[in-house]
């Protein structure tokens, strides 16, 4: 965790060939089970980031976190949009 808060060459190799293959394949479930009604229209990354690494994951290291698209999580919209998924997944809204 302490190196995908990085932005130098290790962080790079952490997302390129750990995480952003794992979003890519988790994602194409995600996006089928939004389809589905199974979860909410949230964004993926949101999703993502609950199952693999909690709601909290995106606020401690927002570096990696903001390699995969969806707004960087250090903007107060950002934040908001994120803290707005992590209600409705949780509140099923």
């Amino acid at each position: 965790m302490f190196d995908g808060n990085k932005t130098d060459a290790r962080r790079q190799f952490i997302a390129n060939r750990l995480v952003k293959p794992f979003y890519e394949l988790l994602s194409t479930f995600i996006t089928d089970a939004k389809a589905e009604g199974r979860v909410p229209n949230v964004s993926n990354r949101t999703i993502f980031f609950m199952i693999t690494h909690d709601g909290s994951f995106p606020m401690a290291l927002p570096a990696l976190t903001n390699v995969i698209p969806g707004g960087d999580i250090n903007a107060r919209d950002g934040l908001t949009a994120h803290a707005d998924a992590i209600i409705a997944l949780i509140c099923d809204s």
